[in-house]
């Protein structure tokens, strides 16, 4: 997840007060009847618009983002948000995260990123029907096939021969992720993959 505007990215843990759970839900039921887990996550998004319109009437513009949902584990089981934060200022993350305790992390690294990641395709065996929802500002990661010299020209696109493998920076080879893919190949280009089992 590198930066799109120079600023470092800052871990996040973003929670909610049981009065604040209050209020969004009342506020979200205004407009949908949410039930179950999908209450959870409406609450989880409206309280990020409104954290983002603070923001951007604060600053003058918003702020870059990625944010995965998760339910706890412990006594409260209450939904909460991991994530990264672009800014230079993430003391303002603080003031303008109303809804609950805020936890800043000291760095972003790809363990940062690994850990955040994980709650995409996290079993819950507690929550078993519950599916996290991934909340984030357009184009994370759009500069990968934006560098000059990027690893990105080795997966272009050369019929039966197309090298659809992605490096970490750890060196780990994984498979190119989607976003990547859908940079990098023509809808016609990745249609003939998938027919070549590439």
């Amino acid at each position: 997840f590198p930066s799109h505007d120079n600023r470092d990215g800052v871990f996040v843990t973003l929670t909610f007060s049981p009065e604040a759970l209050d209020n969004l839900t009342q506020d979200v039921r205004k407009k949908f009847d949410y039930k179950g887990y999908d209450l959870d996550n409406a609450i989880a998004t409206r309280a990020v618009h409104k954290f983002l319109n603070r923001w951007r009437k604060h600053h003058k513009k918003s702020v870059r983002h990625w944010l995965v949902t998760e339910l706890g584990q412990e006594a409260t089981e209450h939904v909460h948000l991991h994530g990264i934060i672009w800014t230079d200022t993430p003391q303002d993350i603080v003031k303008h995260w109303s809804e609950g305790h805020v936890y800043l992390g000291t760095f972003v690294n790809s363990k940062t990123v690994n850990y955040i990641t994980k709650y995409i395709n996290k079993v819950d065996s507690k929550h078993k029907a519950y599916k996290s929802i991934i909340l984030t500002s357009p184009g994370i990661g759009g500069n990968y096939t934006k560098n000059k010299h990027g690893d990105w020209k080795k997966n272009l696109y050369k019929g039966e021969e197309t090298n659809e493998a992605y490096r970490t920076p750890t060196g780990h080879k994984i498979a190119l992720p989607i976003y990547y893919r859908n940079k990098i190949y023509t809808e016609q280009q990745r249609e003939k993959l998938i027919v070549t089992g590439k």
